[in-house]
C-alpha cells in the first residue's frame, strides 16, 4: 500500500493495488491519475444516488476456481457503467496474491472475470451481430448483446483512467451454463475478459453494505 496527498484537497490516498492508476479522493471526489510518486487531478467525479447493491468498497470475498483453493479478494474500486436500457455496476478486486479482477454486478447476477493478456485475435465490431461465433482461447462464444456503454460514475482505484462521460462499445458472450467474456471497444483499445457466472453465496462475502430490510 502507497500513500500520497490529493492534489486538490490534500487528503490522504491510499493506493493498495500495483495496477491502479486512477483512483477517486474520497474527500473532494477529485478524479485523479497516478503519475510516478505523484497524483494529478483531472476533475471531479459528481455524487451517485446509491443503488441497492449490497456491495462497496471495501467489501471482501472468496474465489474458487475449479480444482483450487479458494483465494480472498478484496473490493477496491467501481464503475457504473450505463446504457440505453439501465447500468450494471463493476467492482475492480485485488487478490492477496495482487492479481486484479472485475466483479459484474447486473439484475441480480455476479460474475467474475480477469482480462486477457495472452495475444488474442479480437473481431471487428462492425463483423458481430447477435449469435456471431467468436473463439478465445480454446472455447467458443456467442455473442449474446451489443451495446453502447457510458461510464457515468467511479470510485476507489481502477486500473485504467474512467473519466465520467467516457463511452465506448460492449460485447457479451457466451459459453455453456456458466462461462461467459466480454470484449470492450474504445478509440483506447480493445479489451477482453473471460469470467463464469457465480452464486451470490459461493463468494461468502463480509463487510457487506447494510440495506434496510435485507
Amino acid at each position: 500500500m502507497k500513500k500520497f496527498s490529493c492534489p486538490s484537497c490534500g487528503a490522504e490516498v491510499l493506493i493498495q493495488s500495483t495496477a491502479t492508476i486512477f483512483t477517486v479522493c474520497k474527500y473532494c471526489k477529485s478524479t485523479l491519475v497516478r503519475k510516478d510518486t505523484d497524483l494529478e487531478s483531472i476533475g471531479k467525479m459528481a455524487d451517485l444516488k446509491e443503488d441497492a447493491s449490497p456491495l462497496q468498497i471495501g467489501t471482501s470475498g472468496k474465489y474458487r476456481a475449479a480444482g483450487l483453493v479458494a483465494s480472498d479478494f478484496l473490493v477496491i474500486g467501481r464503475v457504473r457503467v450505463s446504457w440505453e436500457d439501465g447500468f450494471w455496476n463493476e467492482w475492480f478486486v485485488r487478490f492477496d496474491d495482487g492479481l486484479g479482477g472485475w466483479l459484474a454486478e447486473a439484475q441480480g447476477d455476479y460474475m467474475l472475470s480477469f482480462e486477457v493478456t495472452s495475444p488474442v485475435t479480437v473481431p471487428k465490431l462492425t463483423d458481430l451481430e447477435p449469435e456471431s461465433e467468436v473463439t478465445i482461447g480454446k472455447i467458443k462464444y456467442l455473442v449474446s448483446d451489443i451495446k453502447t456503454v457510458t461510464y457515468t460514475f467511479a470510485e476507489g482505484e481502477l486500473p485504467f483512467i474512467a473519466p465520467q462521460g467516457f463511452k465506448g462499445q460492449s460485447v457479451d458472450l457466451e459459453a455453456g451454463e456458466n462461462d461467459f467474456a466480454s470484449i470492450s471497444y474504445s478509440q483506447e483499445g480493445n479489451d477482453v475478459f473471460v469470467g463464469h457466472y457465480i452464486e451470490f453465496d459461493d463468494f461468502h462475502f463480509q463487510n457487506l453494505r447494510a440495506i434496510d430490510g435485507w
